[in-house]
């Protein structure tokens, strides 16, 4: 019995040692029009209230192409 719970705990030391933490790109720099289409969107309600922003990239004049994680929870994007 002692053996298995020791394997197991090994294991799962060994697991969170090895997993990566989410790599974010927090702090970037402006890359000198590099990626011109590619920029911050700020969404807002109805009533003009700030509610989150994102990146996203220009794919022509009127569309953006975006995470669906940020529209998710916009009714009038979806």
């Amino acid at each position: 019995m002692f053996k298995k719970w020791s394997k197991t705990l090994i294991i799962l030391v060994a697991m969170s040692l090895i997993a990566a933490p989410a790599a974010a790109i927090t702090y970037g720099e402006p890359d000198d029009g590099g990626h011109p289409y590619v920029g911050l969107i700020g969404f807002y309600d109805a009533d003009w209230n700030w509610m989150w922003r994102c990146s996203g990239t220009l794919l022509s004049p009127q569309l953006v192409l975006t995470a669906a994680h940020y529209t998710g929870s916009c009714p009038g994007l979806v």
